[in-house]
């Protein structure tokens, strides 16, 4: 489960990143093994990640950034696009959202329990509560 959490707190910090040098390059990612292993580093990253999301102003999101992100097995190509800082926060929600699900599974086979929502999309969450209502 570290890895999987040590992997999204890496997408946020290269936002982190990207928003101050104006690139955000996914493939740089710091993959750090104290913070899948040791869950006090893990936290104290997840807390100074928090406190900069909360403190960046709204008018921010709609900064726009470039953004890398290799799709491709053949080194070197990379492609580079356009995006903003606000859809690529969305994105890294999303993205963490799906590694939750496979840490959940891993958590609930181990006995664990966890919110019935934690690794599901919110847009999942809504559509299954309009189910009920109707």
């Amino acid at each position: 489960m570290g890895g999987h959490y040590r992997h999204c707190l890496d997408h946020f910090t290269s936002l982190r990143r990207g928003l101050e040098a104006g690139l955000i390059n996914y493939d740089r990612r710091d993959r750090d093994p104290e913070v899948e292993t040791e869950p006090d580093v893990a936290l104290r990253l997840t807390r100074d990640l928090r406190q900069w999301l909360e403190r960046l102003p709204a008018a921010g999101f709609d900064r726009t950034l470039r953004v890398r992100c290799e799709v491709s097995y053949h080194e070197g190509r990379a492609p580079e696009m356009t995006s903003t800082f606000g859809r690529e926060l969305a994105y890294g929600v999303a993205h963490a959202i799906h590694h939750y699900a496979l840490m959940a599974i891993m958590a609930r086979l181990m006995d664990v329990a966890l919110p019935d929502t934690f690794g599901v999309a919110p847009s999942t969450v809504a559509h299954q509560r309009k189910g009920r209502t109707r």
